[in-house]
């Protein structure tokens, strides 16, 4: 009796001892996970939201400062100027160079380009005069004029204004140019300028097809070019 009652003492005094202690146990253990899960891995969580957050942030803000610090302001080119310029005409019978005149009154929509190819063979001409709602165009080695409406007059470089920033590029002759270009599907503009002289070209190209011409300036004066610079020519005059 007394081993039994030792042992049922014991039995009792162990689940006193033993099996309540072991249950308060498992009541803090699970206690100290849901605090845990509701409120430490939440706080952690969101530290390391804010923490990828910030980080992408900061990652932005450095590309767009890299960026901006790369990108040079956009030229303001003269549209009324007077400008001699080394020229290459490319096409699909071949490349030939030259000199060249380039004229232009925005004022009065008035603007001649001229060159002078292979050592005077090749001839390109093109007048446009918005006040007569016409552009004369005379090519090659024929004196023929060829005559177009002209619908509406475009300044120059006006397309600057939307051109995007490729870089710095070397032109053919060996000199460095901060480049812009506005391309299309039939045409693109492109201009380059000295990073000392960022509002003056010092190389232009303009694509419309197979053909390229492309003008890297010897002077390029932002003056009024005489009027007489617009005349129509005799040959273009031949067709009245």
């Amino acid at each position: 009796v007394q081993t039994f009652a030792h042992k049922t003492l014991s039995t009792t005094s162990d689940r006193r001892a033993g099996f309540r202690p072991k249950k308060r146990q498992f009541k803090v253990n699970s206690i100290a996970t849901l605090v845990v899960i509701l409120v430490v891995l939440p706080s952690l969580s969101r530290t390391v939201i804010i923490s990828s957050t910030r980080m992408r942030c900061l990652l932005l803000l450095t590309l767009a400062t890299l960026a901006l610090a790369q990108e040079p302001a956009r030229p303001k080119i003269a549209e009324t100027f007077e400008a001699i310029a080394l020229v290459r005409f490319h096409s699909r019978e071949g490349d030939v160079n030259g000199t060249g005149r380039w004229y232009s009154d925005a004022t009065n929509q008035k603007e001649l380009e001229t060159s002078e190819l292979d050592g005077g063979k090749y001839r390109s001409y093109r007048l446009a005069r918005f006040d007569l709602k016409k552009e004369y165009l005379i090519m090659g080695n024929d004196t023929d004029c060829e005559e177009h409406p002209l619908a509406e007059f475009h300044a120059p470089f006006s397309w600057v204004e939307d051109a995007h920033y490729e870089g710095e590029h070397t032109t053919p002759t060996g000199v460095k140019v901060q480049v812009w270009a506005s391309r299309h599907d039939e045409f693109s503009f492109t201009v380059g300028v000295l990073a000392t002289e960022p509002n003056t070209p010092y190389f232009f190209e303009r694509e419309e097809g197979k053909t390229v011409v492309g003008m890297e300036f010897k002077s390029f004066l932002s003056e009024t070019p005489p009027a007489t610079s617009f005349n129509v020519p005799p040959e273009c005059n031949k067709r009245h």
